[in-house]
């Protein structure tokens, strides 16, 4: 399950990293500025070395997989990616690249349906937000190698990719209620500009390593 769960077991971790490395090998991976329009549009997240740790050889492969109910608990747990997981939008032209998160705010499941029959506020609001989502768009502007960022501009100079946060937005979709309720009065949305001043604090750069029409493959670059 390495590519739905946050908790995959060591050994299908490695599997996806040598599959990833198989495709690197294939093809040399795309230079900036010159192939940065095949980077435009919407990519979904199906997989993160991050969310999977480190995947070193261990003694523990040899054991059975974690039993899917405990996979399913963790993956129902309050803020953990729903089933649409994460969306990268990728703006070339306007160099924005908006990551958005659909999130679920309240524990779903046997814990939902057990929060759900406390009696009182609790209860209530636990039971309109059953079929309700959070999503987070965390929106980034961007510069590439090559682009004349850094006063420099070259055809095809690298892969890398410079991305500072600037603005969260939040909307909460899905929830139950009149306007009488408790939960009338969290608002259905909100956002958050970063001062700039603390900007350089939520930055930070991806190498693409692999890309086709309908893969790619990215990595971190450390500061």
């Amino acid at each position: 399950r390495p590519s739905s769960s946050p908790a995959p077991t060591p050994a299908a971790a490695r599997r996806v990293a040598d599959a990833c490395a198989e495709l690197e090998a294939t093809a040399p991976p795309p230079l900036w500025p010159r192939d940065l329009r095949r980077l435009d549009g919407s990519w979904r997240l199906i997989y993160s070395s991050a969310l999977a740790g480190p995947q070193p050889p261990s003694p523990l492969d040899g054991l059975p997989a974690p039993p899917a109910a405990l996979l399913a608990a963790v993956e129902s747990a309050p803020f953990a990616p729903l089933g649409g997981g994460v969306q990268q939008n990728v703006d070339v032209f306007k160099r924005r690249i908006v990551n958005v998160v659909e999130l679920s705010p309240w524990p779903t499941g046997s814990l939902g349906g057990l929060l759900s029959s406390a009696p009182g506020p609790l209860g209530q609001a636990s039971k309109q937000l059953q079929a309700a989502r959070v999503v987070l768009e965390l929106d980034h502007s961007f510069s590439a190698d090559g682009d004349g960022s850094d006063g420099a501009r070259r055809a095809a100079a690298g892969s890398t990719i410079s991305l500072t946060l600037e603005e969260v937005r939040r909307e909460l979709e899905g929830a139950a209620g009149g306007g009488d309720d408790a939960l009338a009065m969290v608002p259905r949305a909100s956002s958050y500009s970063l001062p700039p001043p603390l900007r350089p604090l939520a930055s930070g750069k991806f190498a693409t390593t692999y890309l086709s029409g309908s893969l790619r493959i990215s990595r971190a670059v450390p500061p």
